[in-house]
């Protein structure tokens, strides 16, 4: 069951603990461990109106995001049109298999929205979150006994001018320069133990210990380097250039080999549908004849 979260319009220690074998396999991890929660795109930053905007969070040490059952939500205001729409959007990764993707992890999509206006945006995002308790088991070891949920807000203000650079992920990435803001969250996690009702915890087997001291921990690096390098920021770049693409009418230029609106899949279907009507044809013309 999806635990209940602000959902906005269209669309994380020093507690020292025994590890015992009620530990989950991510005790592999070398606890006490930092989480680093970012938004790596936009930036408080002017940029030119694009066809494809980029909204990229990610997540360091990603293999604790499940235990911690992490999830975004945003939603994106004109600041001269206030009695305009917003635009937002969720990130639901309890699907994702942080066991197997790159560390940090990027979670992304984007907005056609913002392809010709010139206003000033302000960005507003909350990360949902989960963690359990530890309490003293019969074995000596620990075991989780209840489940606490949190809902964090940032927001972080941009412009959209025309003239002005294009939205760049890996640009972003930066450091030390005044567009660098607020917009991260850390835990420090303790260790991970069973879930004990996985159906209040999104299905999710482990869920994560919390320090005491949680909110004052620090990014395991300054804010600003956990960025998407040159490489994760074309290969964001290249899926939401392919999801724009599968569109029924894409906004963005799609290689020759995808037509419009057309994903490789759905041309096969379409050509066996017509291979299907033609036979039926045939079929049809010869009972008559």
């Amino acid at each position: 069951m999806f635990k209940p979260r602000h959902q906005l319009s269209s669309s994380l220690v020093t507690w020292w603990l025994v590890l015992a074998p009620c530990w989950s396999s991510e005790s592999t991890i070398n606890f006490p461990a930092i989480v680093d929660v970012e938004l790596i795109f936009p930036r408080n930053d002017t940029y030119a109106p694009a066809n494809l905007t980029p909204i990229v969070f990610g997540i360091r040490n990603s293999q604790l995001a499940a235990p911690l059952d992490i999830s975004f939500d945003w939603n994106l205001w004109n600041l001269d049109d206030l009695d305009g729409p917003g635009i937002g959007g969720l990130f639901d990764l309890r699907n994702v298999n942080f066991s197997n993707v790159s560390d940090p992890y990027f979670a992304h999509e984007y907005t056609t929205q913002l392809n010709v206006t010139e206003a000033r945006w302000s960005l507003v995002w909350s990360m949902g979150s989960g963690n359990c308790s530890a309490t003293p088991a019969a074995d000596d070891g620990a075991a989780a006994s209840g489940l606490s949920f949190y809902n964090r807000v940032r927001s972080v203000q941009f412009t959209t001018k025309k003239g002005a650079q294009q939205p760049d992920i890996a640009a972003a990435a930066t450091t030390d320069d005044d567009t660098c803001t607020d917009n991260y969250f850390t835990f420090n996690v303790t260790g991970v133990l069973d879930t004990p009702i996985t159906a209040k915890y999104d299905g999710r087997d482990t869920c994560a210990v919390l320090a005491p001291t949680n909110m004052s921990a620090t990014p395991t690096e300054k804010l600003c380097e956990f960025g998407a390098d040159a490489s994760a920021a074309s290969s964001i770049s290249a899926a939401m250039t392919a999801t724009a693409c599968a569109a029924l009418h894409p906004v963005v230029s799609c290689p020759p080999d995808t037509p419009s609106g057309a994903s490789p899949s759905t041309r096969i279907s379409l050509l066996v549908e017509k291979i299907v009507w033609l036979e039926a044809a045939v079929l049809a013309g010869a009972l008559l004849w």
